[in-house]
């Protein structure tokens, strides 16, 4: 995990330079995604700290690729999950779906990164 920081944010597990600069394959569905083989690349959470709850996440966004196409995950996620919720926030997702959320990567926390 790597850590940068500016002088207003600090994120965790950056991404590349350019990355946002390729092609995709559109929006698709987590349970398409599972049914044509793909695994999820990469979640992106904004946090931010609330006196009610402590730290929340936002998903701003979930990536997969199938046969090293990426593509954008159409999300059904609630907004400001308080951070030690996030996991079961991501099975409960991925059930609605009916998928197995570890068979596609979803909960490789290696995969997720975090803005705050």
């Amino acid at each position: 995990m790597t850590l940068t920081t500016n002088s207003t944010a600090v994120e965790t597990n950056p991404i590349s330079e350019g990355y946002f600069d390729q092609p995709t394959g559109g929006t698709i569905s987590l349970a398409e995604l599972a049914k044509r083989g793909g695994k999820v690349t990469r979640v992106r959470m904004l946090t931010e700290w609330t006196p009610a709850t402590g730290r929340v996440a936002d998903i701003s966004y979930i990536h997969g690729e199938i046969e090293g196409v990426r593509y954008d995950l159409r999300l059904d996620i609630g907004n400001l999950i308080p951070l030690n919720k996030v996991k079961g926030e991501l099975i409960e997702w991925a059930k609605r779906q009916g998928v197995f959320a570890k068979g596609v990567g979803l909960l490789d926390s290696g995969l997720w990164s975090s803005l705050r």
